[in-house]
């Protein structure tokens, strides 16, 4: 429980463990310049432990600035999200919308999302042309929801206690689907190795090369990679180097170690990693020799319906395949109305569903501020923020106060020390009198829409027919206790038959809230009900959203909250959405209703005979995004503050031989710095050769299962002009890619040529 009460959880988005479709593994992840600081700052401002800059024992002053501009870069980065609860978004190349509590993020009214989205919501989805066997085909990216799943939660729309005032994204299985949608007949299932049918699924390339029926397929899944002849790239921990390329199209391949000879066309499990020769270049110059190699734990696999996806836990995936009619000559079609049950479509099939359900704390659903990836963080379904402001909230105080002088307004009943339920918050004019339906209203003083912060129920047991006196507190008046008038007793089957008041903050007002009162003819258990309503209908619509307070009464005066005063009970506050009522009094967490009000700890206020409420200036709603790679949001709930990081640095003699030990960052060239070479980067004689007088390098190598990044200059000036590359890399975001660039140009204005794609 107390796991909620932190101002954040994780940015890391669920499921982002999942191995990727396609993607490969350790260093080669990163070692493309233009994604840093990654690996050593994430893309959540998350820093990674394992960073390690190194300098060498006898490097000029010129070579430790430079580590030290890298250092204050990497630590301005290093970010600890924080969500602030609210915002106003704005999203660009996706779409995003305000969700009620309580609701489903898609439905078919005007809230809410469209059950279908395609590249017109997120532009980094597909809607482009393939070719299959001499033909073009038009083929598109869909994104499903559920009709009543996902949805936006709180404790008493879910139920779920642990979730106190907080709010999360629950989905249950099946509610997510994402869809390859061919829009033109089309029949998958003339796939044959040699004539492959290859499509970018979820953003990675998918070759399929047999259709074993109408619901099974075997398709190579591993990263593709374009290899010269001595590249190397990291897989799943290993190093694979491309050694040769025969004529007739066979390899030479060495995986960590163990060499094997692969034909062409074929497969091979080399050292515990599937290489498959999917296609070679031939010259006679050996270093114009190229292949492109499809490699991973399981580069060719077999999947049917309902099996794990790539890379999940086949006993328990998150996601998991949905295949169907692949031997059918249609195009596809989408059956948008049962998403969550048997998903009725036509035509061939391709896509992924959620196989994990979340609708509990045990579950882990996303809160404020997280996502629900799909694999290979293709599209995102994030809570980002609520639509009002965390310290926005008016609390409201409603309470037995055992001694109230009401006397002082002069009318006949009141007293010098009245038992009443008072209703009080802070500031001027919180609460606007409604006076309509009573039985006798204080004409004299016109309380209709009089304006107050303090309301006062007192029971008038001399008075049968109109047993409660109202009264309400006026600073400009004297006296400042103001009788309003009397209620009447209720019917015996209505509640909130009078409204006494309106809560009055920011854009609650009018009868969004309202402080109504029922006494039930010959029940001695008068109800004080707090009855709420969106701005809409569609929204929250009337009796979707109530608290009732039960009070009791004795000798014709109210006497406690519940059935005995100073103790909790259930059944003293109840909250009713629709026909459906859950007691809460002994509930002893905050619980949040649909409208966003905030019931502070029911049992510990209850033993006091008091209720709290915390009324938002708004009706809060969720902030809902769906985004791609490519979409940008701004504002909304995160903001970042600083984290609390400690850099490892160290001398190249401190690490020498277990360089592969950390990732790292190399400042000063392998002649200074002896690191650069026990990392097998660089040697010095390589540096020497690679620069020139008024050059620099900055080049992202593999070092192991890490990554180490070199930033060398010809001279030290040269190697302090390339960390100011790095200290300011956002503005040469153009220049800084593929694993190694050339500066040149001055300390104050350095350029940049990239030298690699």
């Amino acid at each position: 429980m107390q796991r909620l009460k932190k101002a954040i959880k994780r940015m890391a988005a669920i499921g982002a463990g999942v191995a990727m479709l396609g993607a490969t593994m350790g260093g080669a992840v990163a070692q493309n310049l233009a994604d840093y600081p990654q690996p050593f700052v994430d893309s959540t401002g998350v820093f990674n432990e394992a960073t390690t800059i190194v300098v060498g024992a006898k490097a000029a002053a010129s070579d430790t600035l430079g580590a030290v501009n890298i250092a204050t870069r990497l630590q301005f980065d290093a970010k600890v999200p924080v969500s602030s609860g609210s915002g106003t978004l704005q999203v660009s190349g996706g779409v995003t919308e305000d969700i009620p509590l309580g609701e489903p993020i898609a439905n078919t009214t005007a809230v809410g999302f469209d059950v279908s989205l395609e590249d017109t919501d997120i532009e980094s989805f597909q809607d482009t042309q393939i070719s299959f066997q001499g033909k073009d085909y038009n083929v598109h990216d869909e994104l499903l929801f559920g009709v009543n799943s996902p949805s936006v939660e709180t404790s008493l729309t879910s139920k779920d206690d642990d979730y106190e005032d907080n709010v999360f994204l629950e989905a249950i299985s099946k509610s997510i689907r994402y869809y390859y949608a061919f829009d033109d007949k089309i029949n998958v299932s003339k796939a044959t190795s040699s004539n492959p049918l290859e499509v970018k699924f979820l953003g990675r390339t998918l070759k399929i090369t047999d259709v074993g029926s109408a619901t099974k397929f075997t398709a190579y899944v591993g990263g593709e990679y374009f290899m010269d002849v001595g590249d190397v790239v990291t897989v799943d921990g290993k190093k694979i180097t491309l050694e040769n390329v025969g004529e007739g199209g066979a390899i030479l391949v060495d995986v960590d170690g163990t060499r094997e000879t692969i034909s062409a066309s074929s497969t091979k499990t080399i050292n515990g990693i599937e290489v498959s020769n999917d296609e070679t270049f031939y010259t006679n110059e050996i270093s114009e020799r190229s292949a492109s190699l499809i490699i991973g734990k399981d580069a060719q696999s077999t999947y049917e319906d309902g099996d794990a996806f790539v890379g999940e836990d086949e006993n328990d995936p998150d996601w998991e395949w949905e295949i169907s009619n692949l031997r059918e000559d249609l195009s596809t079609t989408i059956n948008t109305t049962l998403v969550q049950t048997i998903a009725q479509h036509s035509g061939p099939i391709i896509g992924i569903r959620n196989a994990f359900t979340k609708d509990d704390d045990t579950d882990d659903p996303p809160g404020i501020g997280e996502c629900l990836e799909l694999p290979n963080e293709y599209v995102s379904l994030c809570l980002d923020s609520l639509t009002t402001p965390s310290d926005d909230y008016l609390e409201v105080t409603i309470k037995f106060a055992t001694s109230v002088d009401t006397a002082k307004s002069g009318v006949a009943g009141s007293s010098t020390s009245a038992p009443v339920i008072s209703i009080t918050a802070p500031g001027n004019e919180r609460f606007v009198m409604k006076t309509d339906g009573w039985m006798h209203v204080n004409a004299s003083n016109n309380p209709t829409d009089a304006k107050t912060s303090s309301i006062y129920l007192q029971a008038d047991g001399s008075n049968e027919a109109n047993p409660w006196l109202v009264f309400y507190r006026d600073p400009n008046t004297n006296p400042s206790m103001v009788y309003a008038g009397n209620v009447t007793i209720g019917n015996a089957t209505a509640f909130g038959t009078n409204t006494i008041a309106q809560v009055k903050f920011g854009d609650t007002k009018t009868s969004n809230v309202l402080l109504q009162f029922f006494n039930q003819t010959g029940v001695e258990r008068p109800q004080f009900v707090v009855n709420i309503t969106g701005d809409s209908s569609t929204e929250l619509f009337d009796g979707e959203d109530v608290i009732v307070l039960n009070w009791t009464t004795a000798s014709g005066s109210v006497s406690a909250l519940g059935s005995t005063a100073n103790t909790e009970q259930a059944d003293e506050v109840v909250y009713l959405r629709t026909d459906q009522g859950i007691d809460i009094g002994t509930k002893d967490e905050d619980h949040r209703t649909r409208y966003g009000i905030i019931i502070k700890d029911p049992k510990s206020n209850g033993a006091s005979d008091q209720v709290v409420l915390l009324i938002p200036s708004d009706m809060v709603q969720g902030n809902v995004v769906v985004k791609g790679p490519t979409t940008r949001v701004s504002g909304g709930a995160v903001s970042y503050i600083p984290a609390d990081i400690s850099i490892n640095t160290r001398l190249d003699t401190e690490i020498a031989g277990s360089e592969a030990n950390f990732d790292l960052i190399l400042v000063g060239g392998p002649c200074a710095n002896s690191a650069v070479s026990g990392a097998g980067v660089m040697t010095c004689e390589q540096a020497r050769q690679a620069l020139s007088p008024g050059e620099a390098l900055i080049k992202m190598a593999s070092n192991g299962e890490n990554v180490a990044l070199l930033v060398a200059g010809y001279e030290a000036t040269e190697t302090r002009m390339a960390a100011k590359v790095l200290q300011n890399y956002e503005d040469y975001s153009g220049q800084l890619k593929g694993s190694e660039v050339k500066v040149t140009g001055t300390l104050s204005q350095p350029s940049v040529t990239a030298m690699t794609a």
